[in-house]
Protein backbone atom coordinates (compact mmCIF):
# COMPACT_ATOMS: atom_id res chain seq x y z
CA UNK A 1 0.00 0.00 0.00
CA UNK A 2 2.87 2.40 0.72
CA UNK A 3 3.69 2.46 -2.99
CA UNK A 4 0.15 3.30 -4.12
CA UNK A 5 -0.92 6.93 -4.02
CA UNK A 6 -4.32 7.97 -2.64
CA UNK A 7 -5.46 9.17 -6.06
CA UNK A 8 -4.52 5.90 -7.74
CA UNK A 9 -6.23 3.86 -5.02
CA UNK A 10 -9.39 5.98 -5.29
CA UNK A 11 -9.53 5.56 -9.05
CA UNK A 12 -9.15 1.78 -8.79
CA UNK A 13 -11.91 1.45 -6.17
CA UNK A 14 -14.25 3.62 -8.22
CA UNK A 15 -13.62 1.48 -11.29
CA UNK A 16 -14.42 -1.70 -9.37
CA UNK A 17 -17.59 -0.19 -7.94
CA UNK A 18 -18.71 0.92 -11.39
CA UNK A 19 -18.19 -2.64 -12.62
CA UNK A 20 -19.90 -4.37 -9.69
CA UNK A 21 -22.65 -1.75 -9.19
CA UNK A 22 -23.61 -2.92 -5.66
CA UNK A 23 -27.00 -2.24 -4.10
CA UNK A 24 -25.35 -1.52 -0.72
CA UNK A 25 -21.74 -0.49 -0.15
CA UNK A 26 -19.80 -1.77 2.88
CA UNK A 27 -16.40 -0.19 3.41
CA UNK A 28 -13.64 0.60 5.86
CA UNK A 29 -12.76 3.88 7.52
CA UNK A 30 -13.08 7.17 5.66
CA UNK A 31 -9.52 8.00 6.70
CA UNK A 32 -8.28 5.55 4.07
CA UNK A 33 -8.53 5.80 0.27
CA UNK A 34 -10.91 2.85 -0.09
CA UNK A 35 -13.39 4.24 2.44
CA UNK A 36 -13.25 7.75 0.98
CA UNK A 37 -13.88 6.43 -2.53
CA UNK A 38 -16.76 4.20 -1.44
CA UNK A 39 -18.65 7.03 0.29
CA UNK A 40 -18.16 9.28 -2.75
CA UNK A 41 -19.39 6.56 -5.15
CA UNK A 42 -22.40 5.72 -2.96
CA UNK A 43 -23.56 9.34 -2.85
CA UNK A 44 -23.05 9.85 -6.58
CA UNK A 45 -25.07 6.73 -7.38
CA UNK A 46 -27.61 7.14 -4.56
CA UNK A 47 -26.76 3.83 -2.90
CA UNK A 48 -26.67 3.29 0.87
CA UNK A 49 -23.21 3.02 2.43
CA UNK A 50 -22.18 1.41 5.72
CA UNK A 51 -18.74 2.31 7.12
CA UNK A 52 -16.73 0.11 9.50
CA UNK A 53 -14.54 2.08 11.92
CA UNK A 54 -13.08 2.00 15.43
CA UNK A 55 -11.14 5.28 15.69
CA UNK A 56 -11.95 7.53 18.64
CA UNK A 57 -11.53 11.28 19.04
CA UNK A 58 -8.73 10.81 21.56
CA UNK A 59 -6.72 8.35 19.47
CA UNK A 60 -5.36 11.02 17.14
CA UNK A 61 -5.38 14.73 18.09
CA UNK A 62 -7.30 16.56 15.36
CA UNK A 63 -7.70 20.32 14.84
CA UNK A 64 -11.24 21.67 14.79
CA UNK A 65 -11.18 21.91 11.00
CA UNK A 66 -10.47 18.19 10.60
CA UNK A 67 -13.32 17.31 12.96
CA UNK A 68 -15.61 19.64 10.99
CA UNK A 69 -14.66 17.87 7.75
CA UNK A 70 -15.28 14.47 9.38
CA UNK A 71 -18.74 15.66 10.36
CA UNK A 72 -19.43 16.65 6.76
CA UNK A 73 -18.33 13.23 5.51
CA UNK A 74 -20.25 11.30 8.17
CA UNK A 75 -23.40 13.22 7.23
CA UNK A 76 -23.17 11.29 3.98
CA UNK A 77 -22.82 7.87 5.60
CA UNK A 78 -26.01 5.89 6.16
CA UNK A 79 -24.83 3.66 9.02
CA UNK A 80 -21.72 2.85 11.04
CA UNK A 81 -20.47 -0.52 12.23
CA UNK A 82 -18.47 0.08 15.43
CA UNK A 83 -16.81 -2.23 17.97
CA UNK A 84 -18.98 -1.52 21.01
CA UNK A 85 -21.15 1.10 22.74
CA UNK A 86 -17.95 2.45 24.33
CA UNK A 87 -17.27 4.17 20.99
CA UNK A 88 -20.75 5.61 20.47
CA UNK A 89 -20.22 9.03 22.06
CA UNK A 90 -17.28 9.77 19.77
CA UNK A 91 -19.31 9.06 16.64
CA UNK A 92 -22.30 10.97 17.97
CA UNK A 93 -19.96 13.97 18.32
CA UNK A 94 -19.17 13.58 14.60
CA UNK A 95 -22.86 13.69 13.79
CA UNK A 96 -23.67 9.99 13.41
CA UNK A 97 -27.18 9.21 14.63
CA UNK A 98 -27.19 6.67 17.45
CA UNK A 99 -29.97 4.64 15.84
CA UNK A 100 -27.65 4.18 12.86
CA UNK A 101 -24.80 2.80 14.95
CA UNK A 102 -24.38 -0.98 14.91
CA UNK A 103 -21.79 -3.14 16.62
CA UNK A 104 -19.60 -6.04 15.53
CA UNK A 105 -16.24 -4.72 14.34
CA UNK A 106 -13.07 -6.08 15.99
CA UNK A 107 -13.87 -9.72 16.49
CA UNK A 108 -11.67 -12.75 15.92
CA UNK A 109 -12.29 -16.41 15.13
CA UNK A 110 -12.71 -17.52 18.73
CA UNK A 111 -13.06 -21.17 17.77
CA UNK A 112 -9.68 -21.19 16.02
CA UNK A 113 -7.86 -19.58 18.95
CA UNK A 114 -9.57 -21.69 21.59
CA UNK A 115 -8.94 -24.97 19.76
CA UNK A 116 -5.31 -24.10 18.99
CA UNK A 117 -4.69 -23.15 22.61
CA UNK A 118 -6.26 -26.41 23.79
CA UNK A 119 -3.95 -28.43 21.55
CA UNK A 120 -0.93 -26.48 22.80
CA UNK A 121 -1.78 -27.03 26.46
CA UNK A 122 -2.21 -30.76 25.83
CA UNK A 123 1.47 -30.85 24.78
CA UNK A 124 2.67 -28.03 26.99
CA UNK A 125 5.97 -29.51 28.19
CA UNK A 126 7.10 -30.73 24.77
CA UNK A 127 6.09 -27.53 22.98
CA UNK A 128 7.64 -25.32 25.64
CA UNK A 129 10.92 -27.16 25.26
CA UNK A 130 10.82 -27.19 21.45
CA UNK A 131 10.03 -23.47 21.29
CA UNK A 132 12.59 -22.45 23.89
CA UNK A 133 9.95 -20.82 26.05
CA UNK A 134 10.51 -20.27 29.78
CA UNK A 135 8.51 -22.25 32.31
CA UNK A 136 6.48 -19.12 33.14
CA UNK A 137 6.17 -15.79 31.36
CA UNK A 138 4.15 -12.63 30.84
CA UNK A 139 3.44 -12.06 27.15
CA UNK A 140 3.25 -8.89 25.02
CA UNK A 141 2.40 -9.13 21.32
CA UNK A 142 2.48 -6.34 18.77
CA UNK A 143 4.36 -4.17 16.34
CA UNK A 144 7.30 -2.56 18.07
CA UNK A 145 6.50 1.12 17.62
CA UNK A 146 6.37 3.98 20.16
CA UNK A 147 2.60 3.90 20.73
CA UNK A 148 2.83 0.29 21.94
CA UNK A 149 4.72 1.66 24.97
CA UNK A 150 6.98 -1.37 25.32
CA UNK A 151 9.78 0.66 26.91
CA UNK A 152 7.46 1.45 29.80
CA UNK A 153 6.59 -2.24 30.07
CA UNK A 154 10.26 -3.19 30.28
CA UNK A 155 10.83 -0.54 32.97
CA UNK A 156 7.84 -1.85 34.93
CA UNK A 157 9.00 -5.44 34.58
CA UNK A 158 12.52 -4.53 35.73
CA UNK A 159 11.10 -2.81 38.81
CA UNK A 160 8.81 -5.77 39.53
CA UNK A 161 11.62 -8.29 39.17
CA UNK A 162 13.96 -6.27 41.37
CA UNK A 163 11.45 -6.21 44.23
CA UNK A 164 10.06 -9.73 43.83
CA UNK A 165 10.91 -12.54 46.20
CA UNK A 166 11.10 -16.08 44.92
CA UNK A 167 10.45 -17.28 41.39
CA UNK A 168 9.11 -14.78 38.88
CA UNK A 169 7.89 -15.16 35.29
CA UNK A 170 9.97 -13.93 32.37
CA UNK A 171 8.75 -11.24 29.98
CA UNK A 172 8.34 -12.34 26.36
CA UNK A 173 7.87 -9.70 23.65
CA UNK A 174 6.67 -11.03 20.28
CA UNK A 175 6.84 -8.86 17.17
CA UNK A 176 8.98 -6.69 14.94
CA UNK A 177 9.22 -2.99 14.21
CA UNK A 178 11.40 0.13 14.14
CA UNK A 179 11.86 0.12 17.93
CA UNK A 180 13.32 -3.38 18.04
CA UNK A 181 16.94 -2.27 18.36
CA UNK A 182 16.09 0.35 20.97
CA UNK A 183 14.28 -2.26 23.05
CA UNK A 184 17.23 -4.64 22.85
CA UNK A 185 19.55 -1.83 23.90
CA UNK A 186 17.25 -0.91 26.80
CA UNK A 187 17.26 -4.49 28.09
CA UNK A 188 21.05 -4.74 27.75
CA UNK A 189 21.74 -1.25 29.11
CA UNK A 190 19.61 -1.78 32.21
CA UNK A 191 20.80 -5.39 32.57
CA UNK A 192 17.21 -6.57 32.88
CA UNK A 193 17.11 -10.30 33.49
CA UNK A 194 14.35 -12.46 32.02
CA UNK A 195 13.33 -10.43 28.96
CA UNK A 196 13.11 -12.26 25.64
CA UNK A 197 12.36 -10.67 22.27
CA UNK A 198 10.93 -13.10 19.74
CA UNK A 199 10.19 -12.39 16.06
CA UNK A 200 6.83 -11.95 14.38
CA UNK A 201 4.74 -15.12 14.69
CA UNK A 202 1.92 -16.52 12.58
CA UNK A 203 -1.44 -17.34 14.24
CA UNK A 204 -0.58 -20.99 14.92
CA UNK A 205 2.61 -19.98 16.74
CA UNK A 206 0.86 -17.11 18.52
CA UNK A 207 -1.78 -19.48 19.87
CA UNK A 208 1.02 -21.51 21.44
CA UNK A 209 2.52 -18.38 23.02
CA UNK A 210 -0.87 -17.31 24.38
CA UNK A 211 -1.75 -20.76 25.70
CA UNK A 212 1.41 -21.16 27.78
CA UNK A 213 1.55 -17.58 29.12
CA UNK A 214 0.61 -16.50 32.63
CA UNK A 215 -1.05 -13.38 31.21
CA UNK A 216 -1.08 -10.99 28.26
CA UNK A 217 -0.18 -7.35 28.80
CA UNK A 218 -1.03 -4.59 26.31
CA UNK A 219 0.51 -1.30 27.54
CA UNK A 220 -0.34 0.95 24.56
CA UNK A 221 -0.58 4.71 24.67
CA UNK A 222 -3.18 6.77 22.77
CA UNK A 223 -3.78 5.49 19.26
CA UNK A 224 -4.67 1.87 20.11
CA UNK A 225 -8.19 2.00 18.74
CA UNK A 226 -9.03 -1.50 20.00
CA UNK A 227 -6.33 -4.18 20.55
CA UNK A 228 -7.25 -7.45 18.85
CA UNK A 229 -4.46 -9.31 20.64
CA UNK A 230 -6.64 -9.01 23.73
CA UNK A 231 -9.49 -10.83 21.94
CA UNK A 232 -7.05 -13.52 20.82
CA UNK A 233 -5.55 -14.03 24.27
CA UNK A 234 -8.97 -14.14 25.93
CA UNK A 235 -10.20 -16.71 23.40
CA UNK A 236 -7.14 -18.77 24.41
CA UNK A 237 -8.22 -18.54 28.05
CA UNK A 238 -5.58 -16.09 29.31
CA UNK A 239 -5.87 -13.29 31.92
CA UNK A 240 -5.23 -9.81 30.50
CA UNK A 241 -3.63 -6.59 31.73
CA UNK A 242 -4.74 -3.77 29.42
CA UNK A 243 -3.90 -0.08 29.23
CA UNK A 244 -6.91 2.19 29.75
CA UNK A 245 -5.92 3.94 26.52
CA UNK A 246 -6.84 0.85 24.50
CA UNK A 247 -10.24 0.87 22.86
CA UNK A 248 -11.13 -2.57 24.20
CA UNK A 249 -10.32 -1.85 27.85
CA UNK A 250 -13.78 -0.70 29.00
CA UNK A 251 -15.55 -3.49 27.14
CA UNK A 252 -13.45 -6.62 27.49
CA UNK A 253 -11.73 -6.25 30.86
CA UNK A 254 -13.77 -6.83 34.00
CA UNK A 255 -11.60 -5.61 36.86
CA UNK A 256 -10.44 -8.46 39.06
CA UNK A 257 -12.45 -11.04 37.12
CA UNK A 258 -10.38 -11.65 33.98
CA UNK A 259 -7.64 -9.08 34.54
CA UNK A 260 -7.06 -5.42 35.24
CA UNK A 261 -6.68 -2.11 33.42
CA UNK A 262 -3.97 0.43 34.17
CA UNK A 263 -2.60 3.88 33.38
CA UNK A 264 0.01 3.32 30.64
CA UNK A 265 2.16 6.20 31.92
CA UNK A 266 2.36 4.80 35.46
CA UNK A 267 5.40 2.51 35.60
CA UNK A 268 4.94 1.89 39.31
CA UNK A 269 1.27 0.99 38.86
CA UNK A 270 2.01 -1.51 36.11
CA UNK A 271 4.85 -2.98 38.16
CA UNK A 272 2.39 -3.47 40.99
CA UNK A 273 -0.06 -5.29 38.72
CA UNK A 274 2.70 -7.63 37.55
CA UNK A 275 3.43 -8.38 41.20
CA UNK A 276 -0.27 -8.93 41.86
CA UNK A 277 -0.49 -11.44 39.02
CA UNK A 278 2.62 -13.21 40.27
CA UNK A 279 1.14 -13.56 43.76
CA UNK A 280 -1.95 -15.37 42.47
CA UNK A 281 -2.29 -19.12 42.84
CA UNK A 282 -2.50 -21.43 39.85
CA UNK A 283 -6.21 -21.90 40.62
CA UNK A 284 -6.83 -18.14 40.64
CA UNK A 285 -5.01 -17.71 37.33
CA UNK A 286 -7.03 -20.54 35.81
CA UNK A 287 -10.27 -18.93 37.01
CA UNK A 288 -9.25 -15.62 35.43
CA UNK A 289 -8.42 -17.36 32.17
CA UNK A 290 -11.78 -19.12 32.16
CA UNK A 291 -13.49 -15.78 32.79
CA UNK A 292 -11.67 -14.34 29.77
CA UNK A 293 -12.99 -17.16 27.64
CA UNK A 294 -16.55 -16.60 28.88
CA UNK A 295 -16.44 -12.83 28.33
CA UNK A 296 -15.09 -13.11 24.79
CA UNK A 297 -17.50 -15.90 23.80
CA UNK A 298 -19.98 -13.45 22.25
CA UNK A 299 -17.24 -11.65 20.30
CA UNK A 300 -16.83 -14.12 17.48
CA UNK A 301 -17.54 -14.03 13.76
CA UNK A 302 -21.29 -14.39 14.34
CA UNK A 303 -21.32 -11.04 16.14
CA UNK A 304 -19.72 -9.39 13.11
CA UNK A 305 -22.19 -11.01 10.70
CA UNK A 306 -25.16 -9.99 12.84
CA UNK A 307 -23.93 -6.40 13.00
CA UNK A 308 -23.45 -6.22 9.24
CA UNK A 309 -26.90 -7.69 8.54
CA UNK A 310 -28.57 -5.30 11.00
CA UNK A 311 -26.87 -2.31 9.38
CA UNK A 312 -27.83 -3.44 5.87
CA UNK A 313 -31.41 -4.01 6.96
CA UNK A 314 -31.56 -0.48 8.37
CA UNK A 315 -30.30 1.26 5.22
CA UNK A 316 -31.56 -0.88 2.35
CA UNK A 317 -33.86 0.97 0.02
CA UNK A 318 -32.39 4.41 0.76
CA UNK A 319 -31.41 6.38 -2.33
CA UNK A 320 -30.10 9.76 -1.27
CA UNK A 321 -27.42 11.87 -2.84
CA UNK A 322 -25.00 14.33 -1.23
CA UNK A 323 -26.41 16.16 1.77
CA UNK A 324 -25.29 19.54 0.42
CA UNK A 325 -23.16 21.09 -2.34
CA UNK A 326 -20.43 21.70 0.24
CA UNK A 327 -20.42 18.03 1.15
CA UNK A 328 -20.11 17.14 -2.54
CA UNK A 329 -17.02 19.34 -2.83
CA UNK A 330 -15.44 17.95 0.35
CA UNK A 331 -16.04 14.35 -0.68
CA UNK A 332 -14.64 15.06 -4.14
CA UNK A 333 -11.47 16.51 -2.65
CA UNK A 334 -10.91 14.04 0.18
CA UNK A 335 -9.02 11.00 -1.09
CA UNK A 336 -7.92 9.48 2.20
CA UNK A 337 -4.38 8.35 2.94
CA UNK A 338 -2.53 5.27 4.10
CA UNK A 339 -0.70 5.79 7.41
CA UNK A 340 1.09 2.66 8.63
CA UNK A 341 2.10 2.67 12.30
Amino acid sequence: MEGIGAGEANAAVLRWLDEWNPEVVLCGAIAFPSGAACVRWARRHRRPVVVFDDARRGDVPRPWLVNAIKRCIYRNVDAMLLPAPSHADDYASWGVRRERMFFGVNVVDNEFWSAAAGRARAQADALRSASGLPSRYILAVGRQVPKKNLRCLIDAYARFRQKAEGAVPDLVLVGEGPERQALEEQVAGQAVIGVRLLPFADPAKLALYYALADALVLPSLAGETWGLVVNEAMACGVPVLVSRSCGCAKTLVEEGRNGWTFDPTDVSGLSGLLARMNAMSAEQCLAMGNASRMIIANWGLVRFAQGVLAAIDAVKGEHRGFRSPIDRVILSLWKGRYRPT
